[in-house]
């Protein structure tokens, strides 16, 4: 990407830090938030010089966590909160780690229509939204 196709808001990917939001435009520099970078909020926005960035604009320009970015820019300088932050694969692993799995076998027993006992999740949704009707 040339250096006048960059622009403040713009969604880029990167080779290395993938997929991120361009945050501010200096005469030599680009400061972008880079949404899968682990740590702090000030770890994921990287400074790049314009002249060796390289950057590529992002196929699709929406991304739910990047079009939520609180503002980063006040009096013309990048500054990052100092919030905890994870990113959506810390996230998924955690859901996976610390959720309990329901197994089949935990399932409540479900009459179904033909008379015999089921513990499928969807005869059991079926079951449920039935009785919360009665």
């Amino acid at each position: 990407m040339t250096d006048s196709g960059l622009s403040v808001g713009l969604l880029v990917n990167h080779k290395t830090w993938g997929l991120g939001k361009v945050l501010h435009l200096e005469r030599q520099d680009v400061w972008v938030y880079f949404k899968d970078v682990e740590g702090a909020p000030k770890d994921a926005v990287k400074k790049l010089k314009r002249r060796v960035a390289v950057l590529t604009a992002a196929e699709r320009q929406a991304d739910p966590a990047l079009d939520n970015l609180p503002p980063m820019v006040r009096d013309g300088r990048v500054e990052p909160p100092d919030a905890l932050r994870i990113t959506e694969r810390q996230g998924g692993e955690h859901v996976r780690r610390e959720v309990p799995a329901i197994r089949r076998s935990e399932l409540p027993k479900v009459r179904t229509t033909a008379g015999t006992l089921s513990r499928s999740p969807r005869r059991f949704r079926a079951h449920w939204s039935t009785l919360q009707r009665r």
